[in-house]
């Protein structure tokens, strides 16, 4: 279970058997308070994302963070990939740091927000990210508009 892996520390170039990292990024809050995101493949075709803070550096400066909150995907197909530009239907704004699992053809192009994108067909699952919290929250797909920007392209 995601929340197993709350309280704990793994190297990402060592993780346990059946998890993947896909990719990374800090954020920085609470008066400069390092966290990172950590995108993860996972068991049975599932997406898992860890919220970690960092908690001290060793000796060598090198980072040391603790898992402090995980969501996961659920069983996802081949055809499915993610997106990190996700807007609301009704005003075209960000409404907060979302991320999002659906399914993309690559073919219908719009612009949101200055973002230039291939659009969702569908949206499977879909979560946000409370800065306030420190809490990945699911969301309800309805209402989203999700791109894939082409030049990342979907990811893996």
């Amino acid at each position: 279970m995601p929340e197993n892996y709350i309280g704990r520390h793994y190297d990402t170039h060592k993780l346990p058997d059946g998890i993947g990292e896909i990719g990374g990024s800090l954020l920085r809050l609470d008066n400069n308070m390092q966290y990172a995101l950590t995108k993860l493949m996972w068991t049975d075709k599932r997406r898992m994302w860890w919220l970690e803070k960092l908690v001290c550096r060793d000796e060598n400066g090198s980072a040391f963070f603790e898992i402090v909150d995980t969501i996961a995907s659920p069983p996802l197909s081949d055809n499915d990939t993610a997106s990190e530009y996700c807007y609301s239907v009704d005003n075209n704004e960000s409404t907060s740091i979302i991320y999002a699992v659906g399914i993309n053809d690559n073919t219908t192009v719009d612009v949101i927000n200055g973002n230039v994108g291939y659009i969702f067909e569908e949206i499977k699952f879909a979560f946000r990210l409370d800065l306030n919290l420190k809490k990945f929250i699911s969301i309800k797909t309805e209402g989203l508009t999700c791109l894939v920007l082409p030049s990342f392209g979907p990811e893996p």
